[in-house]
């Protein structure tokens, strides 16, 4: 038995009973974890002679073994002995591309609910700050009872498919990487992303759509050609094919597949969204799919809400339909307002600054959806005054839910910083905007000029695509000349 081979035990503790998988980069190896009893997958790296990328090794070992999602491959532990090897949990499941030789190509449904899966787990590695780099069937392992678990985070290539480097580092797998990968002009989230839309096709049709026999031939495919995507599969059709798009900035958003793909993610307080996501799939079934859709077109504000870019506080462009109902003047949703939200105030005081003709509106605002409109038509520079009650948070299980105010600049240091719509105000601040004009930080303000006419609309301060984490709500009374 050799040193390297079966029966070697790693750090006193691993002892690894047999090969699971081997390439170019490295080997994964089933093994016995001696001292919990139980079985271990550990990744064996060649990296000895690339000191850089060792150290990406083990930064995105530890990186991902914070991660906590059951679509997400479990890292127990990582050791350098001279040699680096990670110690991942062991999952007796075949990878899709195996599922995929045994049985063909996978029926719509059991790819549409593969794909909202492995959206999830994008979703939640890209939290963490990590880029996958290599999404395919290879790296996505199919458990009995349907679900999967995404693994292989880009550290090493451990199969036969041919790879790629570029200035020493490894990017992945030519048939699923993303046009601006190939080009060399920067990798981010929805590059993996890409890879998610050709894995989907692929389960689909058992062939990626950009294999070509030579190399060569598949860079040109992915960069320039358009590969054809099934017309009458519904929202999966429309996830597919915004996926799809070569350029990265028009692409979905990992939330947004997930809305597409698992209805029962979305909200339960968001029947215009519902009914958004039914009229996009209606359009898909139909083959009408708009020139939104289709690669590097700009977006459309008609149909484009459930794949467009979140809106940019310098160049605002027109939002997603309204994810809550306009309120009415009449009872909200919980917490229960007072029996009757709308009244004509009484005669003023001569110690109340109250308009003689005013009247007010009760709404609620929900910390998981974006912009809300309160049903409020302002004029530039009229007066409002607001109050609130309830509380909100920008990550249910980190941090304590705050006010309107948002929370302190000591706690918003401690928060992940790229969810920020701006940068110069914390998070959970309550943000207005009147029409689709600029942004500007209400907080526990209880007066309010409107800088413009138009549609008063409120929101937690957070990106439409960090808000899955969010809890809570306010309630707010508006009072406003009638």
């Amino acid at each position: 038995m050799t040193q390297n081979g079966t029966g070697r035990t790693v750090a006193g503790r691993y002892r690894l009973t047999g090969p699971l998988g081997s390439g170019g980069m490295g080997t994964v190896w089933r093994a016995d974890d001696l001292r919990l009893g139980r079985a271990v997958a550990v990744k064996e790296l060649h990296t000895a002679d690339d000191p850089v990328a060792r150290r990406r090794c083990v930064r995105e070992a530890r990186s991902i073994a914070r991660i906590d999602h059951p679509n997400v491959i479990d890292v127990h532990d990582i050791v350098d002995d001279g040699e680096l090897w990670i110690v991942m949990e062991l999952v007796d499941a075949p990878s899709l591309d195996r599922v995929l030789a045994d049985r063909g190509p996978l029926p719509a449904a059991a790819v549409a609910s593969i794909g909202a899966q492995l959206a999830a787990a994008l979703d939640a590695v890209h939290r963490a700050g990590v880029l996958h780099r290599d999404v395919k069937p290879g790296n996505v392992l199919l458990r009995p009872d349907g679900r999967v678990r995404l693994t292989d985070f880009g550290i090493a290539a451990i199969d036969g498919d041919e790879s790629l480097t570029f200035s020493g580092q490894l990017v992945g797998s030519p048939a699923y990487m993303s046009p601006e990968r190939l080009a060399g002009t920067g990798a981010g989230p929805a590059s993996d992303l890409w890879s998610l839309g050709v894995t989907l096709l692929t389960l689909l049709t058992g062939r990626s759509p950009f294999r070509r026999d030579g190399l060569p031939e598949t860079l040109y495919a992915v960069r320039f050609e358009e590969p054809p995507i099934p017309a009458d599969l519904g929202p999966l059709t429309t996830a597919i094919t915004g996926l799809l798009r070569k350029n990265p900035r028009v692409r979905p958003t990992a939330q947004e597949v997930i809305r597409l793909l698992d209805p029962s993610a979305a909200p339960r307080r968001t029947p215009h969204r519902a009914l958004w996501a039914g009229a996009i799939a209606a359009l898909a079934t139909a083959g009408a799919l708009t020139a939104s859709l289709l690669p590097d077109s700009p977006p459309q504000k008609a149909t484009q809400a459930a794949l467009a870019p979140s809106p940019q506080m310098t160049t605002p462009t027109t939002p997603p339909p309204s994810s809550k109902p306009t309120p009415t003047k009449q009872t909200s949703p919980p917490p229960p307002p007072p029996a009757s939200t709308t009244s004509a105030p009484p005669p003023p005081s001569p110690h109340t600054s109250a308009p003689p003709h005013a009247e007010k509106v009760s709404t609620q605002v929900d910390s998981t959806s974006g912009w809300q409109s309160t049903g409020i038509a302002v004029h530039k520079g009229e007066r409002l005054t607001l109050t609130s009650s309830g509380s909100w948070t920008v990550d249910r299980r980190l941090f304590a839910p705050v006010g309107p105010r948002g929370y302190d600049d000591a706690t918003d240091a401690r928060i992940y910083q790229k969810c920020k719509l701006d940068p110069g105000l914390n998070y959970g601040v309550l943000l207005g905007r009147v029409g689709h004009g600029a942004i500007f930080a209400i907080g526990d303000d209880h007066e309010l000029t409107a800088p413009a006419a138009g549609d008063l609309q409120l929101r937690i301060h957070d990106m439409d695509h960090c808000l899955v984490d969010n809890a809570g709500s306010l309630l707010l009374t508006i009072t406003h000349p009638a």
